[in-house]
């Protein structure tokens, strides 16, 4: 008897047989296995109708039916609008031993195949290693798709850190200033990210920064780095002395190998003048 974990023997089992001999043998075949989820149908045609309400985790297709055979059978299965139909693993058991009949089953979207007659411990232990590969698959792709959402809203979070085009364009009627940018990230999250911040009437603070790497890693960084900003604005006219307070507070944080650039410059609109430091960042371009 093979050792089957809980989770596997509670999956769904679709036997469709047209002979009912073989459907009671085949249904005690997994019963004794621990697989308590079994349904039946006679041909292809009752299949279809039952994969709506039951939705196998495996489906036991015979070939030869009346009504509707196997491989008929299986081109709508494998041509159903919901993935989930569609990709369910399907293992033919048939009499037919052609080389030209077993291409066709793969042909119309096989996972495996049986001869009949069929030994209980091979069919048992491939339905096994297709349901437990089924699992895998569908454990990975729910955990992309969880992926995909929280990176997304990660996205859009750090989105909001960037000025939009109406936060531009006020910033550059208070302050006289024509402002123009640009923001791509290479990835779904990357490590850059630029803004700017009122001082007073006549002082506009700006900055860009760029973190090493690209992912989750640089995206958590920016986060950081964007809260500990708001933290050291009594040094903020002072461009040397914010950059040096900056350092200080999050180099103990970064692992090895994590860093940043950074370019920050203060804008006097009275004056007439930029000041600015970088850290390892080019210096600005001034025309």
């Amino acid at each position: 008897m093979l050792s089957v974990n809980k989770e596997i023997c509670n999956s769904n089992i679709l036997i469709v047989e047209d002979d009912y001999l073989g459907r009671m043998v085949l249904k005690e075949i997994f019963a004794s296995q621990g697989f308590v989820n079994i349904a039946e149908a006679e041909n292809g045609k009752e299949a279809l109708e039952k994969i709506k309400s039951f939705h196998p985790d495996l489906i036991i297709l015979d070939v030869v039916m009346p009504i509707m055979d196997g491989v008929e059978c299986c081109k709508h299965i494998r041509s159903d609008s919901d993935p989930h139909i569609a990709n369910v693993p399907i293992l033919f058991q048939t009499s037919l031993d052609g080389m030209a009949d077993k291409a066709l089953l793969f042909e119309v979207g096989a996972t495996d195949y049986l001869t009949k007659p069929v030994d209980p411990h091979e069919i048992t232990a491939r339905a096994v290693v297709h349901l437990e590969r089924d699992a895998m698959t569908k454990r990975l792709r729910e955990f992309q798709l969880r992926m995909a959402g929280e990176l997304e809203i990660a996205r859009m979070t750090q989105g909001i850190l960037i000025p939009d085009n109406v936060v531009i364009d006020e910033m550059a009627e208070a302050y006289g200033l024509q402002i123009c940018s640009h923001y791509q990230s290479c990835s779904e999250l990357g490590g850059d990210f630029w803004g700017f911040k009122s001082l007073s009437n006549d002082e506009l603070a700006i900055y860009m920064v760029d973190f090493a790497g690209h992912g989750v890693n640089a995206a958590l960084n920016v986060f950081r780095l964007h809260a500990l900003m708001q933290s050291a604005m009594d040094t903020a006219r002072t461009p040397s002395a914010y950059l040096t307070y900056l350092n200080s507070i999050l180099a103990p944080l970064l692992p090895t190998g994590q860093f940043a650039t950074m370019f920050y410059g203060v804008i006097n609109n009275k004056r007439n003048t930029l000041s600015y430091a970088a850290a390892a960042s080019p210096p600005a371009v001034l025309f």
